[in-house]
């Protein structure tokens, strides 16, 4: 037995608790550390608070060092002697590797009946369900917290016994995901108010992405932008489950609306929306595109910008794109947005690209941060010039759908990249379970396995 006075230290209590999880085959990751040491003391720690304790442990230690931020684990140099490893490190994909089959009925049962405490803070609402699990029955409670943690993640992304509402867990039926598939499957609107009017048919989308991209710099419009485009300046709500699709990229990539194009790269995000240019047969062998006459040797390939892209071979932007080389950064890039299609072809996905600071409007951006949000999809926050951070983060979470509190730490993190970084270009990445602080919730009263030591 320790001392009292290292059982009372809080270098003791945090090794216990350490080990427990450790003992419990679950990882102990900076945020549940966070959640056990408040669950046990009624205290919250900040994440240096944290990390100084863990590091003032002796036997301990962070992993990865230097983590601003609670995306770290404690790591015991010496582990339990019963320790086999972490199920949620192993490659344990189905149920079978994780609980028996007797006890995984009677789980799948409470998981489709719902009723465990609510917490939006995505770091920890597996936490929650897991905790509220443990008290169910005698059976479930055996099941260690780690290999329950690795159910409700098999549950989530497997099984689809569990999704989201509201940024928290609910079970499948009443989740998000399920109402729309169930939208689009019917054909109705998601998230339209009553009194909102939106958009309802093929042609009536064709005409609103028309004008769209037609009122935009360079007649090409950020896919991100489309949806709130559509509601500031056509007064009217799109929702891709009237049209059958789950998502905005699926809905764009659909053959009925096959006029227009994306361009640019799936990686970085930045996808662009152009209208692919139709010609208009005349007399002479001549063809009107976008306004501009073009004969039978310049049919070949006609863009946006160039007048005449054929006259000087080196400038060939499609068939030979490396020709034509520069110095510096644009060696062999690209700066045509979408190539004119022959009536009928849906054209073929473009390498990637990055628009030119000229192709992005007056009002440049000086800010870009992919933030990956609570389902795992990333999503841009732009802050252009003009307009306040604020602004910038009010309008990232109308677009995204996301909850208001969210809108201080947002800002706070963007400020704080930002300080002593003027007149340049900045581009970010970021978790959004990690950005902000997560919201006040009612703290679980159920403990994983096992008490402190006395």
């Amino acid at each position: 037995m320790p001392e009292q006075k290292d059982e009372l230290s809080p270098e003791a209590l945090m090794r216990w608790i350490v080990s427990s999880l450790y003992l419990d085959e679950a990882i102990p990751r900076g945020a549940v550390l966070q959640w056990y040491w408040q669950l046990l003391t009624g205290a919250k720690l900040t994440q240096q608070q944290l990390v100084g304790i863990i590091e003032a442990t002796p036997g301990l230690y962070i992993d990865p060092p230097g983590c601003r931020r609670l995306n770290f684990r404690a790591v015991l140099e010496e582990p339990p002697p019963s320790f086999r490893g972490f199920v949620q490190d192993e490659d344990a994909g189905q149920v079978e590797d994780v609980v028996d089959l007797e006890v995984w009925e009677e789980i799948r049962n409470h998981l489709a009946t719902g009723g465990w405490p609510k917490s939006t803070d995505s770091a920890l609402r597996a936490v929650a369900v897991a905790c509220w699990l443990q008290d169910q029955s005698d059976a479930i409670s055996e099941v260690s917290f780690g290999r329950l943690l690795q159910l409700i993640t098999i549950c989530t992304h497997q099984e689809k016994l569990l999704g989201l509402r509201d940024g928290a867990l609910v079970p499948y039926t009443d989740s998000e995901e399920c109402e729309r598939l169930l939208n689009a499957e019917a054909g109705k609107p998601t998230g339209v108010k009553s009194d909102e009017a939106y958009v309802k048919t093929w042609d009536e989308l064709r005409d609103c992405l028309r004008q769209l991209v037609l009122s935009s710099p360079q007649n090409q419009i950020e896919v991100s932008q489309v949806k709130l485009q559509c509601r500031s300046k056509l007064g009217k709500e799109l929702s891709e489950t009237v049209f059958g699709h789950c998502s905005l990229s699926r809905l764009l990539d659909d053959d009925r609306l096959s006029e227009f194009v994306k361009c640019g790269d799936m990686q970085t995000r930045q996808i662009t929306l152009a209208q692919v240019a139709r010609p208009i047969s005349l007399s002479g062998g001549q063809e009107m595109v976008n306004g501009k006459m073009h004969t039978d040797w310049q049919k070949r390939g006609w863009g946006w910008e160039a007048e005449d892209p054929f006259q000087d071979p080196s400038k060939d932007p499609w068939q030979t794109p490396d020709k034509g080389k520069a110095k510096g950064k644009q060696k062999g890039t690209h700066n045509i947005l979408a190539k004119a299609l022959s009536k009928g072809d849906k054209g073929a996905k473009t390498s990637s690209w990055k628009p030119a600071e000229s192709a992005k409007g007056v009002d440049k951006v000086v800010t870009e941060a992919v933030i990956t949000l609570e389902n795992g999809l990333e999503a841009t926050l732009k802050v252009y010039e003009s307009e306040a951070l604020s602004s910038a983060v009010r309008r990232f979470l109308k677009e995204q759908s996301l909850e208001e509190w969210y809108q201080t730490p947002l800002s706070a993190w963007l400020q704080e990249a930002s300080n002593g970084q003027e007149n340049i270009f900045l581009q970010l990445t970021g978790d959004l379970r990690t950005i902000v602080t997560p919201k006040p919730s009612s703290v679980p009263t159920v403990t994983p396995a096992g008490t402190p030591m006395q």
